[in-house]
């Protein structure tokens, strides 16, 4: 009779286990998954924007092109900008790197106009890097100005060979560049 009432109760003891398990695993299917979304701080930017304007019409080889530049902030500090520019434009202001205080809520202020020559038709670029310190620490900020001249269409030469594979697909195979 022991032995009876032993395995009377082991058996009941499995079923009470399994049937824990299938309503455990029930519960876990009726449950939506909880995923935790994510946002990226991305890369930190400076609370810069530009503002730009070609003044200059119909741009040929050789003339001369005057653009109008504006910085504008939400912090109240002045920004810096320096500029560059991609390929040989020459250019006729002698200044390349400005202060410009920033008032928040009055007009806002502008570089002097940028006067530069291209001296051949194509696609050039003027770089500017503005710097602005919010007294807790210094940001920069980069920005292009885009200026095609001549009628022609733009001819961009790809970075390496290009060379279409077994697919169909177009690859690009670009030199290596080691730095020792």
């Amino acid at each position: 009779m022991a032995r009876l009432f032993s395995s009377y109760l082991l058996i009941i003891l499995v079923i009470g286990c399994i049937s824990r398990k299938e309503h455990s695993v029930e519960k876990e299917k009726s449950q939506p998954i909880r995923r935790e979304i994510f946002a990226s701080p991305g890369k930190p930017s400076a609370p810069i924007t530009m503002n730009y304007k070609i003044l200059s019409q119909n741009l040929k080889a050789g003339d001369e092109i005057e653009i109008e530049v504006a910085f504008t902030s939400t912090v109240n500090s002045p920004i810096t900008s320096e500029m560059t520019s991609s390929g040989k434009l020459d250019w006729i202001n002698s200044e390349r790197s400005w202060q410009i205080p920033v008032n928040l809520t009055g007009p806002r202020e502008k570089l002097p106009r940028l006067k530069v020559v291209a001296p051949k038709e194509g696609l050039f670029y003027i770089h500017f890097v503005a710097k602005i310190d919010d007294g807790n620490q210094k940001m920069t900020k980069a920005f292009s100005i885009p200026i095609k001249i001549g009628d022609g269409p733009i001819k961009l030469k790809p970075p390496g060979t290009v060379v279409t594979d077994s697919k169909g697909q177009r690859i690009i195979i670009q030199k290596a560049d080691s730095n020792p």
